[in-house]
C-alpha cells in the first residue's frame, strides 16, 4: 500500500483480507491484539490517506469456531471517494470460506455509467486492445443501454 500511495496520484481502491484490525473493538473473544500491531495498520492508513469505506452487514469478516474478527475491509484514497461519493461495502454472509465475502458497489447514476464505460472503451482503444471499428460498435451498445 506505502508504494502506491508514493508512486500514484490516480484515483485508487482496496478492498481485501488485511489481516490486521484498527481498534480492538474489531475482535471478538479470542487471544487479545497486540496494540502495536494495530498501531502500526493504522499509521500505514494514515500514511497513505486513505478512507476506510465502511460497511453494511456483519462487522466481524473472519470466523473459527471460537473467534470473530474485522480483517477485510475496502480502502480508498480521498479522489476515488470523490468520484464514487455514494459506494457501499457489502459484507456477504460466510459460506465456504472463513472469510466473508465483500461486494463493493458504486451506484453510478446512468449517466456518470455511460461516461464510465466510455472512458474505458477508449482506454482500451489507446492501449491498441481493440480496433476503431470495435470502439465505434461498443460505443453505440453502450448508448443503446443507457436510453
Amino acid at each position: 500500500m506505502l508504494d502506491l500511495c508514493d508512486e500514484d496520484v490516480l484515483p485508487w481502491m482496496i478492498c481485501g483480507d488485511f489481516n490486521e484490525i484498527i481498534h480492538a473493538d474489531e475482535k471478538q473473544d479470542g487471544k487479545r491484539q497486540s496494540e502495536n500491531q494495530m498501531r502500526g495498520f493504522r499509521e500505514v492508513v494514515r500514511y497513505a490517506v486513505l478512507i476506510d469505506l465502511g460497511f453494511v452487514g456483519s462487522k466481524f469478516t473472519w470466523s473459527n469456531k471460537f473467534t470473530k474478527i474485522r480483517l477485510d475491509r475496502a480502502f480508498a484514497t480521498s479522489f476515488w471517494s470523490d468520484i464514487f461519493p455514494q459506494t457501499r461495502v457489502n459484507v456477504l454472509p460466510l459460506s465456504v470460506s472463513d472469510h466473508a465475502p465483500l461486494l463493493v458497489q458504486l451506484h453510478l447514476s446512468q449517466e456518470e455509467s455511460y461516461w464510465s464505460q466510455h472512458a474505458k472503451v477508449h482506454w482500451l482503444k489507446e492501449a491498441g486492445i481493440i480496433d476503431q471499428s470495435a470502439l465505434d460498435a461498443t460505443l453505440v451498445a453502450i448508448q443503446s443501454c443507457v436510453k
